[in-house]
């Protein structure tokens, strides 16, 4: 692993256990997909994925993963936005991709998070 990884992973660790020793849960996604990735980027996006995908916990370290990058990939070519989601820019989700996201999101999910 390189060691602009190793530091990014570093810096969410330290972030993650912040928030949780002030009793707010944690939840990540992976990074979600970019047509314009470069092989690096692309690189840095499988180790943030397989972090946050480790025992779907990060290692222990945060609460939970919203699988993100999985509902917004297009099936077809997994770098880019699905077309229906896509604003157009290639990186940001539109009315009808905010709202698969907001799907996959429990609300027990979210009330058990603020009883802490």
């Amino acid at each position: 692993m390189a060691r602009d990884q190793k530091h990014l992973l570093s810096s969410y660790r330290e972030v993650f256990q912040r928030l949780r020793a002030a009793g707010i849960k944690v939840f990540v996604t992976p990074i979600t997909p970019r047509p314009g990735y470069t092989d690096q980027n692309n690189r840095d996006r499988h180790t943030v994925g397989t972090f946050v995908s480790k025992w779907n916990s990060c290692g222990g370290t945060c609460d939970g993963v919203l699988p993100f990058d999985q509902v917004l990939k297009d099936p077809v070519k997994p770098n880019i936005i699905h077309p229906p989601y896509d604003t157009g820019d290639g990186v940001h989700a539109n009315i009808a991709g905010q709202q698969a996201l907001a799907d996959i999101v429990s609300l027990p999910m979210l009330t058990a998070s603020t009883l802490r």
